[in-house]
C-alpha cells in the first residue's frame, strides 16, 4: 500500500510543494501560499498540514500552545523562537506543566530559549544522545502532536522550507510521550 492511498489529499499537499521546489524553483520566501488540504482526516485522524515560511507555522504552533491546560512536552533540535518559549512560559505561569529535551549543539547556543524555559520552571533537559538528536515535536496535553521538518526557529519561519503537521490523537500522542520520555532519560537535567 502507498501512502498516497491513505491520504491522496495529504500526497497532493507534498507534491504540490515539492514541486514548487524543484520544478518551478520558488523557495523559501517566494513559496506561494497555496495549501490545497490545510485540514485533513486520514484514519479518522484529524491532521493539520502547514508549510513555511508561508503559511504562518509559528503562529500557530502559538496559537496550539495557548490552549495547553496541563502539559506541554517536546524535544527540540533548534529552540530558539522567542514567541514559541514564551507561550510555553505563560502557560507555566497559568500551572501547566513543560518539560523537554534539546539537542546539546543547539543547548550551546546564546539564542536557545532552553534557559529562558528553565528559570521559569520548565524541566529541561540536555540530549545524551552522543551523536545528534534530531526530534522537531511539541506534545499539547497528551492529545496534540505537533511535529514534522519545521525547527523551532525564525530561519524555519522566514527563510528555510519546512512543514509541520499536526495530529490531533492521544493514542499518538502518547506514542510521542513514550520518546520523549526515552530521550529525557538518557539526558541530563538543566539546573
Amino acid at each position: 500500500m502507498c501512502s498516497s492511498d491513505l491520504s491522496p489529499e495529504l500526497a497532493t499537499n507534498f507534491t504540490s510543494e515539492f514541486e514548487e521546489m524543484f520544478v518551478q524553483h520558488k523557495f523559501g520566501a517566494t513559496s506561494p501560499r497555496n495549501t490545497t488540504w490545510p485540514t485533513l482526516t486520514v484514519s479518522g485522524i484529524d491532521l493539520e498540514n502547514y508549510f513555511a515560511p508561508e503559511d504562518g507555522v509559528e503562529k500557530a504552533v502559538v496559537a496550539k500552545l495557548a490552549e495547553a491546560q496541563q502539559q506541554i512536552a517536546f524535544m527540540a533540535f533548534v529552540f530558539t523562537s522567542e514567541p514559541i518559549a514564551e507561550i510555553m512560559g505563560k502557560r507555566l505561569a497559568a500551572g501547566a506543566t513543560v518539560r523537554g529535551v534539546v539537542e546539546k549543539r543547539s543547548a550551546g547556543s546564546n539564542y536557545s530559549r532552553h534557559k529562558y524555559l528553565n528559570e521559569r520552571g520548565a524541566d529541561i533537559y540536555i540530549d545524551g544522545n552522543p551523536n545528534t538528536m534530531h526530534h522537531k515535536v511539541i506534545v499539547v496535553d497528551g492529545e496534540l502532536v505537533m511535529t514534522g521538518s519545521y525547527n523551532f526557529s525564525a530561519s524555519a519561519e522566514e527563510k528555510n522550507d519546512e512543514n509541520l503537521i499536526m495530529i490531533h490523537s492521544p493514542e499518538i500522542a502518547a506514542i510521542f510521550l513514550e520518546e520523549i520520555d526515552r530521550v529525557i532519560a538518557a539526558g541530563t537535567r538543566v539546573n
